[in-house]
């Protein structure tokens, strides 16, 4: 299997090539469209995964536990999402990986936190 992921916070895309063809994914959490839209997506075979967001509240030490918790829950999400498109496809030993690069466009803080979401998305997926 090889998975390509387009990582974002709020609404990563995957794409699986496996033996059967090309698969496509969504983690696109709920407050990013409208039900009929994933619906949509589903009537043209793009697998979806409802996740909710971690909105802060405004408490640093707080926060940081709530979006820490956040990308470890999206990780786990993205692989079994890959995990479930793959099911019984080709070799589950020798899969690879490709995650495109950072966000050109952020900066400052929200470049640090896709980073950090990014890297749990990672270990998450060697693991």
């Amino acid at each position: 299997m090889i998975v390509g992921i387009d990582y974002s916070i709020n609404s990563p895309g995957i794409c699986i090539l496996n033996e059967d063809g090309i698969h496509f994914g969504t983690l696109a959490r709920n407050h990013i469209a409208k039900p009929d839209f994933f619906e949509t997506l589903r009537n043209y075979n793009v697998h979806t995964w409802d996740h909710p967001r971690y909105k802060a509240i405004g408490n640093s030490t707080i926060d940081a536990q709530g979006f820490t918790d956040d990308a470890m829950q999206q990780a786990i999400a993205l692989s079994e999402m890959c995990k479930t498109i793959n099911q019984g496809k080709g070799d589950t030993e020798e899969n690879i990986a490709v995650f495109e690069g950072f966000s050109f466009g952020s900066k400052g803080n929200r470049l640090a936190q896709l980073a950090g979401y990014q890297y749990v998305a990672r270990a998450q997926m060697i693991s």
